[in-house]
């Protein structure tokens, strides 16, 4: 095998700071190399009749369960989104407040329109809770998995010991079996939503609040994990949905796959001296141990080991679509994008603590499985052949060895 004699061959080996450093920077340029290589993919890809179709489809199972969750009052479906906690808790205060006031005599004309603008009286079939316990669990009883448990109980005496467990029963009067706001809590509630500084409205409306809060909370916790339709509905809609992040993953893979495969593989080739981007900006060469010019196999080594080094691109990319949720997307089946990171930050570790093994090479762990030695072109290289000692500019050999600067 025929080799040549790098051009770097007299160069000195660069320092584990600057080497981090421009590892950086190409870990860098391969992120927005992948995140701009997926995004053309991914707008290809969504334009496809097979994605269309799941994407749809998941769609269709997303209202569905919203309309599961809509059908026992827990929540309500507004403009096709289901209202949070927080907002079903408030409406049901402002609600109930608004009844209280209205039952006792208030002009609704001397009501705060801004306060009360969407406000309705309460009543069995318009309260959330009231109406989950006392109807929906009644009718729906053998839908449920625990129906059997001795906990399992519904009906008015079961929502007003629920309702009533953590808060003042002198709050509450019992009219038509049902649980309305007393006058006077009313009316401090009411107070306090006016001026936003009354003290006994602000107590009470707080213990009101979490208390709801936490029992339409748990009653949620319990209808999700027991009520069998919302199961099955769920299971489906996790399965499409598992199918369409595995298709998202793919794309990221490959658009990574791409990005390493360009810088690390093709550019080292383009060139010559296995620089990189990165490399060739800051005219930092790879030379073989014998300072010979690296072979196809010497860069091929550098390339697969970065290619595993910088994966946590894949969980930039997952957690820019996904948020944080994006680091449980399982890789292979078993090992989740986390994992992988967590990987590639122990080995960088190790790796960088690795150079001071041998102090006149300064070699990464890549470097040394690829035979290779990352060398810094400084200003000029002193050639010391016996025909001459002529100070060669690194710049000449950029052009010398077919790149231009």
């Amino acid at each position: 095998m025929k080799l040549t004699k790098s051009f770097f061959a007299k160069a000195e080996p660069i320092k584990p700071l600057k080497k981090f450093l421009l590892n950086l920077l190409d870990f860098a340029i391969v992120l927005v190399l992948s995140v701009f290589i997926y995004g053309i993919g991914d707008a290809c890809m969504s334009q496809t009749s097979l994605f269309k179709e799941k994407r749809e489809e998941a769609t269709a199972f997303k209202t569905k369960l919203y309309e599961q969750v809509d059908k026992s009052k827990l929540s309500n479906m507004v403009d096709g989104i289901l209202l949070t906690n927080t907002e079903v808790t408030i409406n049901y205060l402002t609600n109930a407040t608004y009844t209280s006031l209205i039952d006792n005599g208030a002009n609704p004309e001397d009501l705060s329109k801004e306060k009360y603008k969407d406000a309705i009286k309460l009543n069995g079939t318009n309260d959330n809770l009231f109406y989950y316990y006392v109807t929906f669990r009644d009718v729906n009883a053998n839908q449920f998995i625990n129906h059997a448990s001795d906990d399992f109980t519904f009906g008015f005496e079961k929502y007003k010991t629920l309702l009533l467990s953590e808060t003042f029963s002198s709050y509450y009067e019992t009219k038509d079996n049902y649980l309305y706001l007393t006058n006077d809590a009313a009316k401090a509630i009411d107070s306090y939503l006016m001026t936003g500084n009354y003290a006994p409205g602000e107590t009470i409306y707080n213990a009101l609040y979490q208390n709801y809060y936490k029992l339409l909370s748990s009653s949620i916790d319990e209808y999700v994990e027991y009520y069998q339709p919302y199961i099955d509905l769920y299971n489906e809609f996790n399965e499409l949905t598992k199918s369409l992040l595995l298709y998202r993953l793919v794309e990221m893979i490959i658009s990574y796959a791409i990005s390493v495969i360009l810088c690390f593989l093709v550019m080292p080739f383009i060139f010559k001296n296995g620089k990189t981007f990165a490399y060739r900006f800051f005219k930092v060469g790879v030379c073989r141990v014998d300072d010979n010019e690296p072979k196809f196999y010497n860069l091929f080594i550098r390339f697969f080991v970065t290619l595993l080094t910088f994966n946590p691109i894949i969980s930039i990319i997952a957690i820019l679509l996904y948020g944080t949720s994006g680091l449980n997307l399982v890789f292979m089946g078993t090992i989740s994008l986390f994992s992988l990171s967590c990987f590639s930050f122990i080995y960088c570790l190790l790796s960088f603590i690795f150079q001071y093994v041998n102090k006149k090479r300064y070699q990464t762990i890549c470097d040394f499985l690829s035979l290779t030695v990352v060398k810094s072109g400084s200003d000029f290289i002193v050639d010391d052949s016996k025909e001459n000692n002529d100070i060669i500019d690194v710049e000449d050999l950029d052009s010398k060895n077919g790149t231009t600067k």
